[in-house]
């Protein structure tokens, strides 16, 4: 019973999905089509909204999803919760870099 539920869930939300992704897909081509629309070409709002509909396509997708890492940290020495802590520390000074100007 339970693993029947799981299936109807899984396929509810997969086809939510593809309902979504169908519907942001058509909002893009609209929007494209407005775009080329010489003046409305002059008006960022529309590429602001050509791009929002992109990221909800990246987001829906998974494409930007984060990567969840389970350890058991009392298993690990402290040389080695050091170097895992530099390596965060690193990756996130990469990824927070200051906009120029």
């Amino acid at each position: 019973m339970c693993e029947r539920w799981r299936e109807v869930a899984l396929q509810d939300i997969t086809e939510r999905k593809s309902l979504d992704l169908a519907e942001i897909t058509h909002v893009k081509a609209e929007l494209w089509k407005a775009w080329h629309i010489p003046k409305k070409r002059k008006d960022p709002r529309y590429m602001a909204e050509v791009l929002k509909a992109l990221k909800q396509t990246a987001e829906l997708l998974g494409y930007h999803a984060d990567q969840k890492i389970k350890i058991n940290y009392s298993d690990l020495s402290d040389e080695q919760l050091d170097k895992i802590i530099q390596e965060i520390i690193l990756n996130n000074e990469s990824n927070t870099t200051e906009p120029e100007d």
